[in-house]
């Protein structure tokens, strides 16, 4: 059931592996322009050792690709071990009392004045809790119109919107 009126919207999705592993991945964006600006450091200790200690060049090597490998691979065996009821129907809700997120086991619920503002990427909406855990509503079992919805009753209930388009995926 999907309500949109002016002052809420009410929309009920199911939610596959896939859209778990977009949100995990959609998490980590932001870190990503921080690993640009650190990664020099670890590049520049690499090549002096490179110019001096091949053998132990290539152990590094060899260990840092295996930590990207398992890394990745941990990744994708996370969203294979969530539990039936994540598959289920999740209701999300946004009334003029706050936003709710209602599954068959848990229900969370924050006032607007709890919540910082929202960011749209091109994986989800980010419902931005102030000092806590951020709701994410992923967007692909969103319509055109449930997206409008969304977008004006969030407009009218945060103070701080922000926006992002899309981040380099």
């Amino acid at each position: 059931m999907q309500i949109h009126a002016e002052d809420r919207v009410e929309l009920t999705v199911m939610l596959d592996k896939a859209d778990y592993r977009r949100v995990g991945a959609d998490i980590e964006r932001p870190r990503r322009w921080t690993n640009l600006l650190i990664a020099p450091i670890p590049l520049g200790a690499f090549v002096s050792l490179l110019a001096e200690q091949w053998i132990s060049s290539l152990i590094l090597t060899f260990v840092m690709l295996s930590l990207i490998a398992v890394g990745v691979a941990h990744r994708r065996l996370q969203a294979g071990k969530l539990p039936d009821w994540a598959f289920g129907a999740t209701t999300f809700r946004a009334t003029p009392e706050g936003f709710e997120v209602d599954q068959v086991v848990a229900r969370r619920f924050v006032g607007w004045t709890g919540i910082a503002g929202y960011r749209k990427t091109p994986t989800a909406y980010w419902i931005l809790v102030s000092g806590g855990t951020s709701f994410a509503v992923p967007r692909r079992p969103l319509t055109g119109q449930d997206e409008i919805a969304l977008d004006a009753v969030l407009q009218r209930y945060t103070a701080n919107h922000v926006y992002s388009g899309h981040t380099g995926r």
